[in-house]
This record gives structure tokens, C-alpha cells and sequence, in this order.
């Protein structure tokens, strides 16, 4: 009998996430800002979130993907899984990957839109 969380683990092993091409990236030696054109505020990507921008490019599952890791940092599977399905869910949560439910991109905030319209 297969449980829920190995069909979630097998949902999440199987998705082939793709970072858009019109990110603004903005990298320090180790980390990284992102700004996504569906988002209004940029987010923070810490050194393993940045490294992966790289290689997260639709091609590759998730599943692939935390094998690799895993094998290059050579570590167990189940920990690399888990730091790459954090990297994904980073990336959704800043809009960093395409997506058909994306929708139109945002107007950025200007100085005016903090200044009361007295």
C-alpha cells in the first residue's frame, strides 16, 4: 500500500520547475537578490538558493536534480531532497519560476504611491 507521503514525495521527485528568463538578479559574492516581474518585492536567496538558480532550468526534476546534489555534496538523498524542494518552494513563493498561472506582470511601486493624496 503506497501512503499520501509517498505520493507526495513522488509528486514533488517528478516536477520539472523552470526559473523564468526575465528575472533582475542582483548577486553577491554568495547570495542573491531576485526580482520577478509578477512580484512587487524581490526576495532574498541565500548561497544554496543562488547556486541552483543555475541549474533549475526545466529540463531536470526535482528528483534529478536532489540525486545530483546529493551526489556531489554527498550527502543522503533524503536531505537533498528536502533543500531542493526548499530552493522550489522559494522560487514559487518569489514568482522566480514560469508558470501559465503567473499572470501579467506588476507595476513596481513608486515614491508616490507611499504619499497621501491630500
Amino acid at each position: 500500500m503506497i501512503s499520501d507521503t509517498e505520493d507526495l514525495t513522488a509528486a514533488i521527485k517528478a516536477e520539472v520547475p523552470k526559473v523564468r528568463d526575465d528575472l533582475i538578479i542582483d548577486s553577491g559574492d554568495i547570495d542573491a537578490i531576485a526580482w520577478s516581474p509578477t512580484h512587487v518585492e524581490p526576495i532574498y536567496l541565500d548561497p544554496i538558493a543562488t547556486t541552483m538558480l543555475h541549474v533549475v532550468d526545466g529540463i531536470a526534476s526535482v528528483g534529478t536534480l536532489a540525486d545530483e546534489v546529493a551526489d556531489v555534496l554527498e550527502i543522503s538523498e533524503d536531505i537533498a531532497l528536502d533543500q531542493v524542494a526548499r530552493v522550489i518552494r522559494l522560487y514559487r513563493k518569489g514568482g522566480l519560476l514560469e508558470s501559465k498561472d503567473a499572470g501579467p506582470p506588476v507595476e513596481p511601486l513608486s515614491a508616490s504611491s507611499y504619499v497621501p493624496d491630500w
